[in-house]
């Protein structure tokens, strides 16, 4: 489920029309709409995997806590999932509120297409012009110390960032989570206790491969952020 979006009004040559702050992964399976025709989904690095939406489909972040951001058909209902992207006269022009680069060119009731302005030029309500972009805000990490035992934790994808986790001194059973913090040189990532230069880390380490005896999910010994699933003899 994405995360709430933030609406900013904004004016150029007169005319005024609604952008939705720009928005990146922060959670694993997370949707959000990148545009009217493009959907993201958030995979297990964090990384954003772009899904367009199908012809006669626009994409909707949904408007209540228990809505998804998902492809939407125009003629389907109810209509507040994908409003922002539906045409509401035609014929006409809709700006897109997720990438202020593109625009809908309103045909008929249900029928819209997808254009786009020039690079370095956004839609203005009537036509393309320079204009104000919306530059992608990154959501503060997790910092999760749920199942974890006292020390530091290092923060995935990079493993250049980590985080303490302590205990509370008004409840000794429970950790707290204190950060994040960077490690200080470039280049550099969080071993579980000191950080070091990645080069340096990969030296003389084997990749990591199943035994062929064990069974259940093994950290990666070069990429923090992987993990190998062996199946015994398998």
């Amino acid at each position: 489920m994405a995360s709430p979006s933030l609406f900013l009004l904004v004016c150029v040559a007169g005319i005024s029309f609604v952008l939705v702050e720009a928005q990146t992964c922060s959670t694993v399976g997370e949707t959000f709409c990148k545009s009217c025709s493009n959907l993201v989904l958030c995979d297990a690095n964090l990384n954003e995997l772009n899904i367009p939406c199908p012809t006669g489909q626009v994409c909707g972040n949904g408007t209540t806590s228990g809505d998804s951001s998902g492809c939407y058909i125009l003629t389907s209902t109810p209509t507040n999932n994908f409003a922002l992207c539906a045409c509401t006269t035609t014929p006409g022009y809709l700006a897109d509120p997720f990438d202020p680069s593109k625009y809908q060119v309103c045909i008929a009731t249900g029928i819209q297409v997808e254009a786009s302005c020039p690079p370095g030029e956004v839609f203005d309500g009537s036509g393309c012009a320079v204009g104000p972009t919306m530059a992608p805000t990154t959501a503060p990490p997790t910092l999760d110390c749920t199942d974890k035992t006292p020390g530091f934790q290092t923060l995935p994808p990079a493993c250049t960032s980590y985080y303490a986790c302590l205990q509370d001194p008004s409840n000794p059973s429970q950790l707290t989570p204190y950060g994040p913090y960077t490690c200080p040189n470039a280049g550099d990532v969080f071993t579980g206790s000191v950080c070091v230069a990645e080069s340096d880390l990969l030296t003389g380490i084997e990749p990591y491969m199943c035994t062929g005896t064990e069974t259940g999910a093994f950290l990666d010994t070069v990429e923090c952020n992987a993990f190998h699933i062996c199946m015994g003899k398998l």
